[in-house]
């Protein structure tokens, strides 16, 4: 049995036959437009897509230069190269109060950082990690003249506002419309079921017959005589329960109300940390 082409044969292989956009080859190949843009660029075809996790070579600023070709992740040591160079550029940067420059030194390390842990080489992404804590260290002067060093650690999950933290799960609100989307949904399903049932002269006789309409009889009766007429029976024994009916769209309407009551009443709730 032949081996099916590898993506990247399918994709170099559609790009010489024409189809030339990212986001076609993307499609027809059912990868990320990144690895696409990735896979040509290794061929040496000319693609115009690029984002920094695809390549670090493209010109984005008058900074990209200073990093093109010059950074990596294969291995450690490789890794640590890299770090070097970013930490002389984003000193350099400082010492001429190029903040943009900074910034940008401080986005390659994280894209490395980023390219390295999602392809499974963590001692590499440390490197790039433990150089952006030390950046990101933060010095504040206390009142009595001392200089206090504040490392940025990773923040607690799922802050809200700084001072508020957003509950994993359903919400009381989100529960009660459930639970009554659920209950009416039951009743919904019995009287549509009774409506059926009786139209078809089911024989009363039978249990599941038996059960639908007993349980169901007190949902439809407080919708009788609010017409004259109450049910239509054939010839054959065929009844049309026009009660049943109206109760249907009754307790579909109350349903209605309980549902926007709950939304209009309710709030996301929130705890202070």
């Amino acid at each position: 049995m032949e081996k099916p082409p590898s993506k990247k044969a399918q994709i170099t292989s559609l790009y010489t036959a024409g189809i030339t956009d990212v986001e076609d080859l993307a499609l027809i190949t059912r990868s990320r437009p990144s690895y696409v843009a990735s896979v040509l660029h290794t061929a040496d075809l000319p693609c115009n897509y690029f984002d920094l996790y695809t390549t670090t070579s493209q010109p984005m600023n008058v900074y990209s230069k200073f990093f093109a070709g010059e950074l990596g992740y294969r291995d450690v040591p490789t890794a640590q190269r890299s770090v070097d160079r970013i930490d002389l550029l984003y000193h350099q940067f400082e010492a001429s109060g190029d903040r943009a420059g900074q910034h940008h030194a401080l986005l390659m390390a994280l894209t490395m950082f980023d390219r390295a842990r999602w392809t499974n080489k963590p001692e590499e992404a440390d490197i790039f990690r433990r150089w952006m804590i030390e950046q990101l260290t933060v010095e504040s002067t206390r009142p009595d003249g001392t200089v206090e060093h504040d490392v940025v650690n990773d923040p607690p999950a799922r802050t809200y506002r700084r001072d508020r933290v957003v509950r994993d799960g359903p919400g009381g609100a989100t529960l009660a419309s459930r639970v009554v989307t659920f209950l009416f949904g039951i009743l919904q399903a019995l009287l549509i079921l009774r409506i059926i049932l009786l139209l078809l002269v089911a024989n009363p006789g039978n249990d599941i017959v038996n059960f639908v309409l007993g349980a169901t009889d007190p949902f439809v009766e407080p919708f009788r005589g609010m017409f004259s007429l109450d049910r239509v029976t054939a010839d054959q024994g065929s009844t049309l329960d026009v009660a049943a009916i109206v109760a249907l769209v009754g307790w579909t309407l109350i349903e209605a109300v309980i549902l926007a009551g709950i939304r209009i009443f309710s709030r996301r709730t929130v705890d202070e940390v």
